[in-house]
C-alpha cells in the first residue's frame, strides 16, 4: 500500500455512508454535524495528516478516433471563457453518488468526453490578469494588466493579441461578452484587432444594455441567452462567407452579479431564469452552492445551443472549439466552510479565486476539433499563455512580426496526439497573486515620466502593498513539483522569511496520481531541499525578468480623440502620480485633495485637435477650486502649460457632472508625452478633504458627431467599495 492509497479517513466514511443511503435523518444530522466534526478532526489529526490525503481522482476515459477527421483546410477558432468556473465545477469532475448529484453539466460533459482534456492547465488567480495571458500569449505582469481595477486592469498598447495576429492573416475576428482588459478608447476590443463585438454591461444579467461594436443596445431577457443568440447569429453569417474565423466568448457566467441593475438586490448573488433556481430550492445545499448550480446548468443549456447549431452546420468539422475557466471557483462565505467546501471541491485541491494555491490556479482546457482523439487526456504542464502561440501554429503562421517574445508555448503537437516536446516536459510556469498590488499602488515615476525600476515600491522582499513584498505572492509548477511561496494556510515546513511583520514559511509539494494537495501529505520540503531551493530562486528571477520587461508596471495612456471620435473618458484611478498619503487611489476613481497643490496626473495623447468640452464627475464634501493642466509635464512644472480653472460645488449627496470649461487642444506632436494634472489650488479651509470620489474627467469635442459612450463605475469591477464611498447603505459583497 502506497502512501496514497491509505484507508478512507472517518470524514470521507461518514460521506460514503450517506450517499449509499442514509436517510434524511441521517443527511440532515451531517448537515448539523460534520461541518464540526471535520474541523475538530483536522486539528486533532494536524501532526498526521501526511496519512490522511484524499481527493476525486479522475476516471480513465475511453479513447476513441476523432469526431472530425483531421483536415488540410484552415480551421476556425472558438475560445470560451467561462467566468469563475473552477476545476471542480464540472458534473465529470465529481464522483458518483447521491451528495455529488447535484452538479449538472451534461452538454460539458459530453464535449469533453468528444476531444481533448488538459488537466494540467494552469489560469491566473483572477479575471483581467487570466483574459491578458490568453490574448498575448505572454505572462500578465508584463502586459500591463496586473489586478481587476484601480487602473490595473489595462492591456498597454505595445502588446499585440492574437484577434490582431489572425485579422492580419485573413481571418474574421469576433468577441461576445466581458471584456475587462481597459474601459476607454484604445483598450476596447473594436481598437484591439476584433472586427465585431458585443458586450454586455457588466454584470447585469437581464434586460442587458449591449455595447455592439461601441454602439449601444437595450436587450430584453436572460443576458447570457441573447448573448448566445448573437454568437449564433454571427456564425451563420461564417457558414454562409465560408472565411475563416476567430470567435472569443468570455461569458459573464458564473461570476456574481445583479438581475437588472446595480441596484437590484445584493452583489454577491448568482442569477439564473426561475426554471433553474426552483430546481434547487429544496436540495440538501448551501444556498450559495445552489445558486452555483443553478446558474452553471443554465450556462451549460446555452452552451449546448452552441454546440447543436454548430454539428448542424458545415462548421463543425473544421473549428477547433476551446473551453477553460480563467481562475479557480469564486467560494462565497458558506462555501468556504469544510462541508460545503467538500461538496463543491470533491478533487480536494486548496485555495480558491485569489490564490495561487492549486484552487486558484489550476484549471482543465478541454479541445475539440479536426484530428483530436475523444476521450483523450493530457497532464502536460500548460497555461492560458500557450493559447496564442498554439492558435497561431494551427492557423499555419510563420511570421508575426509585430508581437512581443512570447512566454507560452504552443500545445498544437498535443492537440493533435504527439507526445509532449522536450521544453514542455522541462518547463516552469509561474503564478503570481495580483493581491501584492491593489488599490492606491502607485509607483514613482522616472525623470522620462515612465515607472522608475528599480524602486523600494517594487522590491521583491519589501516592495507591494504594506511593504509585504512581491515573494509571498508567488507560485511556480515544474514537471509534479509545486513551490509555494506563502505556505501559512497549508501549513508548510519550508524555509520561512519574513514578509512586512510576519514570518512566512514556504513549501515544496510533490503530487501524483492525479492528486494536486496543498498539504503536508505531498510536502517534501525537508526531503528534497535542492528542488525547493532551485524554485524558490527561478521564482525570483522571475519577477527580475517581469520587472525588468519594458512597459510592466506602467499605467495607460489615454487617447482623446481617438479615430475622431467625439467623446473620450479618462478613468480617474488610472492616474500615473498622485499626492501621497493626501490623495488615494479607489478601485473606481480616487478620493482626496486636501491642500493647496494636491493633486493626480494622467498620461494622455491627443490624436484629434479640436475645442474640447471637459466635465468632472466626482462626489464632494467640500467645495474647492482647481486647476486642470494639459500638456508636456515641463510645462505643466513651469506654469504654461493650458488650463482650466474651476469652482467644484460640494455634493455630498450624489454624484455630481460639472463642466468645467473648454480648452482648444492640437494634437500631441510625434515623440511627445503629455499629461493632464487635476490640482487643487484653493480649499475651504476645512480639516475633510475636497473630493469625496472622483471617477472621471470626460473630453467632448465640441462640434463633432458620433456616439458617446459614458462611463459608469457602477457596474465595474469593485462596485462595493465604489459604492460605500458613496454612500449607500447596506452594501453586500462586490
Amino acid at each position: 500500500m502506497t502512501a496514497l492509497e491509505q484507508p478512507v479517513a472517518p470524514s470521507r466514511r461518514l460521506w460514503r455512508n450517506i450517499a449509499l443511503g442514509g436517510g434524511l435523518v441521517v443527511l440532515v444530522f451531517t448537515i448539523i454535524f460534520v461541518p464540526v466534526y471535520v474541523t475538530t478532526q483536522q486539528k486533532a489529526r494536524s501532526k498526521s495528516r501526511e496519512h490522511t490525503c484524499a481527493g476525486f481522482q479522475l476516471p480513465p476515459k475511453e479513447v476513441r478516433p476523432p469526431k472530425y477527421p483531421a483536415s488540410s483546410k484552415r480551421p476556425n477558432f472558438i475560445y470560451i471563457l467561462v467566468d469563475d468556473q473552477g476545476y471542480d465545477d464540472l458534473r465529470l469532475h465529481h464522483p458518483p453518488g447521491p451528495l455529488h448529484s447535484f452538479i449538472q453539466t451534461p452538454n460539458l460533459d459530453r464535449f469533453f468526453l468528444q476531444g481533448l482534456e488538459l488537466t494540467n492547465f494552469y489560469v491566473t488567480p483572477m479575471c483581467s490578469t487570466s483574459r491578458a495571458e490568453l490574448l498575448t500569449g505572454r505572462y500578465y505582469p508584463r502586459t500591463g494588466a496586473m489586478y481587476v481595477n484601480t487602473g490595473w486592469d489595462f492591456l498597454n498598447s505595445n502588446e499585440t493579441n492574437i484577434a490582431q495576429i489572425l485579422g492580419a492573416s485573413g481571418y474574421k475576428t469576433s468577441v461576445f461578452g466581458k471584456w475587462h482588459n481597459g474601459r476607454t478608447a484604445g483598450y476596447q476590443p473594436y481598437d484591439l484587432g476584433f472586427q465585431h463585438s458585443v458586450l454586455p454591461t457588466p454584470y447585469i444579467f437581464k434586460d442587458n444594455a449591449m455595447y455592439v461594436n461601441g454602439n449601444t443596445k437595450q436587450t430584453q431577457g436572460w443576458m447570457e441567452e441573447v448573448l448566445m443568440g448573437n454568437i449564433i447569429d454571427y456564425l451563420k453569417k461564417r457558414e454562409a462567407d465560408d472565411q475563416p474565423f476567430f470567435m472569443y466568448y468570455p461569458s459573464f457566467s458564473v461570476h456574481a452579479g445583479w438581475m437588472r441593475s446595480a441596484n437590484d438586490g445584493p452583489r454577491f448573488q448568482r442569477p439564473a431564469p426561475p426554471k433553474y433556481t426552483r430546481k434547487f430550492q429544496n436540495m440538501s445545499l448551501s444556498d450559495d452552492t445552489a445558486n452555483l448550480y443553478a446558474m452553471l446548468e443554465y450556462f451549460d443549456d446555452q452552451f449546448g445551443r452552441l454546440l447543436r447549431y454548430l454539428e448542424s452546420s458545415k462548421l463543425a468539422d473544421n473549428t477547433y472549439i476551446m473551453f477553460s475557466g480563467d481562475n479557480g471557483p469564486a467560494l462565497f462565505q458558506h462555501e468556504s466552510k469544510p462541508l460545503p467546501r467538500v461538496v463543491r471541491m470533491p478533487s480536494g485541491m486548496q485555495g480558491a479565486k485569489k490564490t495561487v494555491m492549486e484552487g486558484g490556479v489550476r484549471n482543465f482546457l478541454a479541445v475539440r476539433g479536426p484530428g483530436v482523439a475523444q476521450g483523450a487526456s493530457s497532464d502536460a504542464l500548460l497555461g492560458l499563455l500557450d493559447v496564442s502561440p498554439t492558435l497561431v501554429e494551427l492557423a499555419g503562421i510563420t511570421q508575426v512580426p509585430q508581437h512581443l517574445p512570447w512566454d507560452g508555448i504552443s500545445f498544437a503537437n498535443i492537440i493533435q496526439g504527439q507526445a509532449p516536446s522536450q521544453q514542455q516536459q522541462e518547463r516552469l510556469l509561474f503564478s503570481m497573486e495580483t493581491t501584492c498590488i491593489q488599490e492606491d499602488f502607485v509607483p514613482a515615476l522616472g525623470p522620462d515620466r515612465q515607472t522608475l525600476k528599480p524602486q523600494p515600491l517594487l522590491d521583491y522582499n519589501t516592495g507591494g502593498v504594506r511593504g509585504e513584498g512581491f515573494k509571498r505572492c508567488l507560485g511556480v509548477r515544474y514537471k509534479q513539483y509545486k513551490w509555494l511561496a506563502d505556505a501559512r494556510k497549508s501549513k508548510g515546513s519550508g524555509p520561512s522569511y519574513t514578509a512586512g511583520n510576519a514570518s512566512v514559511p514556504t513549501a515544496l509539494y510533490k503530487f501524483g496520481d492525479g492528486l494536486h494537495l496543498e498539504l503536508p501529505c505531498m510536502e517534501v520540503s525537508k526531503h528534497e531541499p535542492e528542488m525547493l531551493r532551485f524554485l524558490e530562486q527561478s521564482a525570483e528571477a522571475y519577477f527580475a525578468a517581469m520587472l525588468a520587461s519594458s512597459h510592466s508596471f506602467e499605467k495607460a495612456l489615454f487617447y482623446i480623440g481617438l479615430h475622431g471620435r467625439p467623446g473620450t473618458n479618462i478613468v480617474a484611478d488610472g492616474a500615473i502620480e498622485r499626492t501621497p498619503a493626501r490623495v488615494k487611489v479607489l478601485p473606481m476613481g480616487l478620493s482626496g485633495l486636501l491642500r493647496k497643490g494636491d493633486s493626480a496626473s494622467y498620461r494622455i495623447k491627443v490624436v484629434t485637435a479640436g475645442q474640447y468640452e471637459i466635465t468632472l464627475y466626482y462626489q464632494s464634501d467640500e467645495a474647492a477650486v482647481f486647476r486642470l493642466w494639459v500638456g508636456p509635464y515641463s510645462k505643466i512644472q513651469d506654469g504654461t502649460a493650458m488650463h482650466l480653472d474651476a469652482r467644484l460645488p460640494a455634493d455630498p449627496n450624489k454624484r455630481r457632472v460639472e463642466t468645467i470649461g473648454t480648452l482648444a487642444l492640437p494634437a500631441t506632436p510625434p515623440g511627445q508625452s503629455w499629461e493632464v494634472k487635476l490640482e487643487m489650488v484653493q480649499g475651504s479651509g476645512s480639516l475633510r478633504p475636497a473630493i469625496k470620489a472622483l471617477d472621471t474627467i470626460f473630453f467632448k469635442r465640441v462640434g463633432a458627431a458620433g456616439p458617446i459612450t459614458h462611463y459608469d463605475p457602477n457596474a465595474q469591477e469593485g462596485v462595493r467599495s465604489w459604492k460605500i464611498t458613496h454612500g449607500y447603505k447596506n452594501v453586500v459583497g462586490g
